[in-house]
């Protein structure tokens, strides 16, 4: 069983991610993401963009939608592959980074038989990441020790500085 306060916190920090991620490179679309079906058995969660269950008249904000998703599918696979060790560290990595990642493999992590598949069915069809829970702590741990890495660096920033108002 995986706690719901966990797997709330892991969507809640997909759908800050994708916020910050549309706002970044397409600032005319919405930043929220929808649950459109959960189905029995394993935990599978439908996310979609407000404009890809558009109407007919929306169709192509529905299109624009679905490529933010693929889009945005392929940035999180890309930071969730560098803390795995199989892809370059992305630019601008932030102890928000860190603890979104923590966030998003935690409840694969820290369940019996966990797992995380990451797919993209919008316009672009494919699985993005799949991690068994073994992955999921590696990815956790490594995440955590990158954001202590991190802290350490930041304050080591602002030692000995004189500050005035």
């Amino acid at each position: 069983m995986v706690p719901l306060g966990s797997f709330t916190k892991a969507l809640e920090r997909i759908n800050s991610r994708y916020g910050r991620f549309v706002k970044s490179t397409r600032p005319e679309e919405e930043g929220n993401l929808y649950i459109s079906e959960i189905r029995e058995g394993s935990i599978i969660v439908d996310l979609v963009g407000v404009g890809a269950a558009a109407t007919a008249p929306m169709l192509l904000q529905g299109l624009e939608a679905s490529n933010s998703l693929w889009d945005f599918g392929r940035n999180i696979g890309g930071l969730l592959n560098y803390f795995r060790g199989r892809g370059p560290r992305p630019e601008g990595l932030s102890i928000s980074d860190c603890e979104d990642v923590k966030a998003i493999v935690g409840p694969a992590a820290h369940t019996d038989g966990g797992g995380l598949s990451i797919s993209a069915n919008t316009i672009h069809i494919g699985t993005l990441i799949q991690l068994d829970r073994s992955e999921a702590l590696a990815i956790e741990n490594r995440a955590s020790a990158e954001r202590a890495a991190l802290a350490a660096t930041d304050e080591q920033t602002w030692r000995e500085v004189l500050l005035v108002w």
